[in-house]
């Protein structure tokens, strides 16, 4: 609909697409709420997707790239563009939790499942990532 409009009226549209954030404020069943607590608890966290691999960006970076982003001179374009917000380090889910399962010195075991399932990708093309200056 942005682009559409956009084309329409003449007018700029830049469409910044999210990747997996995580980080404070975020709802609390999501993964690293839940993964934060239980490692905080002391209780045994369950990961039913080690294989995926995502592209997790920290809430800090997402809000600064979306900040920059603002300055429709950045990057200069006629009617719209599509950007990615990504750190673009994409990593397992199973690296992922083992990483903050250890940074959190979690006393439960880390249980994973599904190991040799493939699920999709979250990744971003590094073709249409948002760089910050």
């Amino acid at each position: 609909m942005a682009i559409s409009l956009a084309k329409k009226h003449n007018c700029k549209a830049r469409i910044m697409r999210l990747f997996p954030i995580y980080g404070p404020g975020e709802h609390h069943k999501r993964f690293f709420p839940s993964l934060k607590r239980a490692a905080l608890k002391g209780k045994n966290f369950i990961v039913k997707n080690p294989s995926e691999l995502t592209d997790f960006t920290k809430v800090d970076y997402a809000t600064e790239a979306l900040i920059d982003a603002i300055n429709l001179k950045k990057n200069p374009f006629k009617h719209y563009q599509i950007w990615h917000i990504s750190e673009n380090k994409p990593i397992t889910v199973s690296e992922f939790a083992k990483k903050y399962w250890k940074f959190y010195k979690a006393k439960g075991k880390l249980i994973l499942k599904n190991k040799k399932k493939v699920f999709t990708k979250h990744v971003s093309n590094k073709k249409s990532l948002w760089k910050l200056n």
